[in-house]
C-alpha cells in the first residue's frame, strides 16, 4: 500500500492512500501503545458546515506513515485555517463572520465540539470541517509541549469553552488577522496561561496603528471579557464590509509607537514582578513589614511615580475604560497611572488588597478563590463553594458628558462574609451586587490624560435569585 503525507499544519496532512486522497491527523509519533484510547477517539464524529447545512464527518481507520499512526477520513478539500493569514485582511475578516456563523449553529445543535484551536478547523472552498474532539485530545497527548503550544495553547483560554471559549477564539483570531502578531505569548504553557489570565496584551493599534481606536477596543474588550458570538460577528461583518483601518500622519504613527513600546515594557515588568511576587509572597510579606517600620514606602512611591504612564497617548474614554477594567484583574499600578490627586483611592487600595489576598491564597492552595461575576454567569450562578467569593465588575458602559466629564455605568460585585461566621474557617461568602453610575472628570496633564475626581451618583441593587441568595449565605 502506497501511502505519503502533505502537511497541512502540525499533526494535519493530507493523506494520499493507492492514489485516493484523504483528510488525516497525527495521533501519535511513533506506532508503539495505539490502543483502547484511539479506538474509542475514532468512533467520536466531526463536522463539516456550509451555510446552514452541516453533516457529519466520520474517520475511516488508521494508518502508519512515515513511523506516525493518522487517523483518516474522506478528504473535503480542505486547508489549515492557519492559511486565511495570507489574505487580504478584509477577506480574512469575512472568513471570521463565517467561521463565526459556523460555531454558533454547532453550539445551537448540540454539537460535541472539541477545545477551541488552530489545528481543530480546517478551511474548506464553501465551508469548515470541525475535527472530531477526541482524535484532537488524542493528538495533543502525543505532541511535546512546543507542539501543544503553537497548535492549541496559543489560540484557546485554558479556561473557556462553549460560546465563551468560541468567542475567545473568533477574537484572537481576528487581532491576529488585524496586526499579525499574537496577543499572548509564552516560553511555557503555565506562563501562556497566566498571562491569558491576567489580560497581559497590548491593544491592538499599539501593533498596526492604522486600525481604528474603536476597532482595536473591541477587539481587547473581547479578548478580555468574551461578548456573545452574534456580537462579535455583527463587529467582524461591519469591519469586513466598512473597513477596519483609519488614515492618520506620520506624527500620530510614530506617537502611538511610542506609547506602545513604553506600554509594551511596563506591562512585561509588571508580569515579572507579579510572577516574583507569586513565587517569593512569604519573604515579600516579611519585607513589606520592615519597609512599614522603617518608613521606606514613602520613598518607594516616589520612585515609582518618576517612570512614564502607561497612559501617555490614550484618549480620555481609554484612560477612564483602562481604569474600571483594571479592577477585574486587581492592577492596582495601572489604575494609579489613570489618577492624580487621590482619585480613585479607595477602588486602588481595595484592588491591591485583593491582589494580595489572592496570590498568598495561591500560594498556599493553587487557586485565588475569586470567580469573575462574568465567569460566575457562564456558570449559570451555581452555589459558591466554601472559601469562593464573587468580585469584579461586569456591564461596563461609558458615556461622554456635553461638558468633557463622564458618566460610567456599570454593575460591581463583592463578596461579604456572614456576621456570625469563624474568621479562622473558610465559609460560604453572601453575594451584593449593585448597578452603579460613576460621574469621572478628567484633567489634561500636558502628556498624558488623567481622572481629578470619582463620584458614585447612583447605585441601586442587583436582584440576585433568592435560591442563589439563600446558597450564597448558608
Amino acid at each position: 500500500m502506497g501511502v505519503t503525507i502533505r502537511e497541512l499544519s502540525p499533526g494535519i496532512g493530507r493523506l494520499t492512500i493507492d492514489g485516493t486522497d484523504f483528510f488525516g491527523v497525527r495521533v501519535s509519533s511513533h506506532t508503539r501503545g495505539v490502543g483502547g484510547q484511539l479506538l474509542d477517539a475514532r468512533r467520536e464524529t466531526g463536522w463539516i458546515v456550509r451555510g446552514e447545512e452541516v453533516a457529519p464527518w466520520e474517520l475511516a481507520g488508521l494508518i502508519e506513515c512515515e513511523g506516525r499512526i493518522y487517523a483518516y477520513g474522506p478528504d473535503p478539500d480542505g486547508r489549515s485555517l492557519s492559511s486565511l493569514f495570507d489574505e487580504d485582511k478584509q477577506a480574512a475578516l469575512a472568513t471570521l463572520v463565517r467561521l463565526g456563523a459556523a460555531y454558533r449553529l454547532l453550539l445551537e445543535r448540540k454539537a460535541d465540539l472539541s477545545r477551541p484551536r488552530l489545528a481543530g478547523v480546517a478551511l474548506l472552498r464553501d465551508g469548515f470541517l470541525f475535527l472530531p474532539r477526541g482524535v484532537l485530545d488524542y493528538l495533543r497527548s502525543s505532541q511535546t509541549e512546543r507542539e501543544r503550544i503553537d497548535s492549541t495553547e496559543l489560540w484557546s483560554h485554558p479556561d473557556l469553552d462553549g460560546e465563551s471559549g468560541a468567542s475567545f477564539f473568533l477574537a484572537l483570531l481576528a487581532y491576529r488577522v488585524l496586526t499579525g502578531e499574537l496577543p499572548f505569548k509564552g516560553a511555557s504553557e503555565e506562563e501562556l496561561h497566566e498571562r491569558m489570565r491576567t489580560q497581559v496584551f497590548l491593544p491592538p493599534r499599539y501593533l498596526s496603528p492604522e486600525i481604528a481606536p474603536e476597532v482595536s477596543e473591541s477587539v481587547a474588550r473581547a479578548l478580555a471579557s468574551p461578548p456573545r458570538l452574534a456580537e462579535l460577528v455583527d463587529d467582524l461583518s461591519r469591519w469586513s464590509r466598512d473597513g477596519f483601518a483609519r488614515a492618520l500622519s506620520e506624527g500620530e504613527r510614530r506617537s502611538i509607537e511610542d506609547v506602545a513600546g513604553r506600554a509594551r515594557a511596563k506591562q512585561e515588568s509588571g508580569f515579572r514582578v507579579k510572577g516574583y511576587v507569586q513565587r517569593n509572597w512569604r519573604m515579600i510579606l516579611v519585607t513589606a513589614a520592615i519597609v512599614l517600620v522603617v518608613g521606606l514606602v514613602g520613598g518607594s512611591i516616589a520612585k515609582n511615580a518618576l517612570k512614564p504612564r502607561i497612559t501617555v497617548g490614550l484618549s480620555p474614554e481609554a484612560v477612564v475604560r483602562l481604569f474600571y477594567t483594571s479592577i477585574n484583574s486587581y492592577d492596582s499600578l495601572a489604575m494609579q497611572d489613570c489618577v492624580v490627586g487621590g482619585a480613585g483611592k479607595s477602588e486602588i487600595t481595595e484592588a491591591t488588597t485583593l491582589y494580595v489576598t489572592a496570590r498568598v491564597r495561591e500560594g498556599y492552595e493553587g487557586k485565588s478563590g475569586y470567580l469573575l461575576p462574568e465567569e460566575w454567569r457562564r456558570e449559570g450562578y451555581r452555589p459558591l463553594k466554601p472559601g469562593e467569593a464573587v468580585y469584579g465588575i461586569t456591564d461596563l458602559s461609558i458615556t461622554e458628558n456635553a461638558n468633557g466629564s463622564f458618566a460610567v455605568s456599570y454593575e460591581k460585585w463583592v463578596p461579604e462574609a456572614p456576621p456570625d461566621a469563624d474568621p479562622e474557617a473558610q465559609v460560604v461568602m453572601r453575594i451584593h451586587a449593585a448597578k452603579r453610575v460613576d460621574l469621572v472628570t478628567v484633567k489634561n496633564e500636558g502628556k498624558f490624560w488623567a481622572i481629578t475626581s470619582i463620584k458614585n451618583v447612583e447605585q441601586e441593587a442587583v436582584a440576585i435569585p433568592s435560591e442563589l441568595s439563600a446558597s450564597s449565605s448558608r
